[in-house]
């Protein structure tokens, strides 16, 4: 039997179906979990209602304050009178002793007044650079003014402006009349150091050296002048011009430190001896960084930051002078060479013509 064209394409699809793929496999196992259902089918994919979108209420919510807060209250009654530092800022020197803060009252004086007040730290601290108070001021009636006094604490040693506050805390009156702080309840108090540290700088802005034929140790003097309070210090160092470090000095470097009440103290440089006869040479001996409230002249080679000693090397002026004394030697020396040659070349002349004279007589 012969099989047409169409006979052999079924035959041939149905074999085809017979022998599935394993993807064709995975996809039935799968529906087969689920019920047999096609997965990815619109009509069986799960989606949200609705009913889980949490409706927005419109009615409007009060925002509640922070726990205990309260209603700000209506503003009461004028105060009857009112007390305050005569000014909110106050400076004194370190060593006045006592500084006294005059408090004032104004308005109603018909009564009597009690004013709380107490110290607080700032850069100054209590025990060190003044002392704690605290206590009460009584304003009896009629009374305007009041005062209250801290102790400062005077030292030797140079401290930077350092401040401290008072605070006027609270205030009663006796016979219930309104009364109020006024604006400059807060005294801030500096202490100025008048402890002066001084000011440094070189004897001389420009010191000469003569070489000589061994190396020397020279005492460069440095001043402290305007004040010597306390311990004070600086840096020091030595730097190349044309002089050269190794070969005309010894680098020197350090610091220089003046304790309390001394006004001068040295440097000590080092200067190489290598047989200079002419030129000079000259470095330069540096102080910077000064400490502890000190500070530069400004007048002098520096400026107020740093002080500077030109130190010039001059020629050893014994090797000069042996030196020129040989040169002149061999001058005298090289001149009589010359005159001697000169006179023996007049000699010889003379000899010649002596000689033919005597041959020709």
């Amino acid at each position: 039997m012969e099989l047409s064209d169409e006979d052999v394409a079924k035959l041939l699809a149905k074999d085809i179906d017979k022998h599935k793929s394993k993807a064709a496999y995975c996809v039935g196992a799968t529906r087969g979990l689920f019920g047999g259902k096609r997965i990815g089918d619109k009509a069986d994919r799960q989606r949200p209602s609705m009913k889980s979108v949490v409706p927005i209420s419109e009615e409007p919510v009060a925002i509640a304050g922070p726990p205990g807060s309260v209603e700000p209250e209506e503003p009461g009654p004028e105060p009857a009178c009112v007390v305050e530092f005569v000014a909110k800022n106050f400076a004194v020197s370190e060593s006045i002793g006592t500084v006294k803060l005059r408090v004032k009252r104004k308005g109603d004086l018909t009564s009597e007044v009690k004013v709380q007040y107490e110290s607080e730290d700032g850069i100054a601290k209590a025990g060190m650079d003044y002392h704690e108070v605290k206590g009460e001021l009584v304003f009896l009636p009629q009374e305007d003014m009041k005062e209250i006094e801290v102790p400062i604490i005077d030292d030797s040693t140079w401290e930077e402006d350092e401040e401290f506050y008072v605070h006027l805390t609270s205030i009663v009156t006796v016979k219930g009349q309104v009364s109020g702080l006024g604006r400059a309840s807060k005294a801030r108090i500096v202490i100025i150091d008048d402890d002066c540290p001084g000011v440094l700088s070189f004897e001389k802005d420009v010191i000469e050296v003569q070489e000589t034929s061994k190396d020397q140790v020279i005492q460069v003097l440095v001043n402290r002048k305007g004040g010597s309070s306390g311990s004070v210090s600086c840096k020091f160092q030595t730097e190349a011009a044309s002089a050269t470090q190794g070969a005309d000095y010894v680098h020197t470097e350090g610091t220089l430190t003046f304790e309390e009440g001394v006004t001068s103290q040295e440097i000590a440089v080092t200067i190489i001896s290598k047989g200079r006869v002419y030129g000079k040479e000259e470095f330069r001996l540096i102080m910077s960084e000064a400490q502890n409230g000190l500070s530069f002249d400004p007048e002098r080679d520096g400026g107020p930051d740093q002080s500077i000693a030109t130190i010039v090397i001059l020629p050893d002026e014994v090797a000069k002078s042996r030196l020129d004394r040989v040169a002149s030697l061999l001058r005298i020396n090289r001149d009589r060479a010359a005159l001697g040659a000169s006179n023996w070349k007049e000699q010889a002349a003379l000899g010649r013509t002596y000689g033919m004279v005597i041959r020709m007589s």
